[in-house]
């Protein structure tokens, strides 16, 4: 059975990101170290990154990291990830149901096509 590691105090609450390291045991995220790379990445989804890195770890048996080298990988990682683009998530609200001419097309679309037809 693999062994857990941790480089947590005794009694430091842990997360539930669990990353198979060197040698086939398990680091689990300590919480205090998640609060910091929240802090230290703002703008990034973090939760999303930290299970995108646990995956990395877990395909790439020959790159994985020692407990000790978890902080920095994780740090390093969050570093590269790209910010969270909150205007791409936010839908568009819908087109006014006004047709003004009565063709089906509505009075922003028209405005948009005759920019673009002659």
């Amino acid at each position: 059975m693999a062994e857990t590691h941790s480089e947590s105090r005794p009694g430091e609450a842990l997360t539930g990101y669990t990353f198979t390291i060197k040698g086939g045991s398990t680091w689990t995220l300590p919480v205090a170290l998640m609060e910091r790379l929240t802090k230290a990445n703002p703008g990034k989804d973090i939760p999303a990154e930290i299970e995108a890195a646990a995956l990395w770890s877990e395909a790439n048996p020959a790159k994985r990291k020692t407990a000790a080298g978890m902080p920095r990988f994780l740090t390093g990682w969050l570093n590269r990830a790209d910010p969270v683009n909150i205007a791409a998530s936010i839908p568009f609200p819908p087109l006014p149901p006004e047709d003004d001419e009565g063709d089906g097309i509505h009075m922003p679309a028209r405005l948009l096509l005759r920019r673009v037809a002659p």
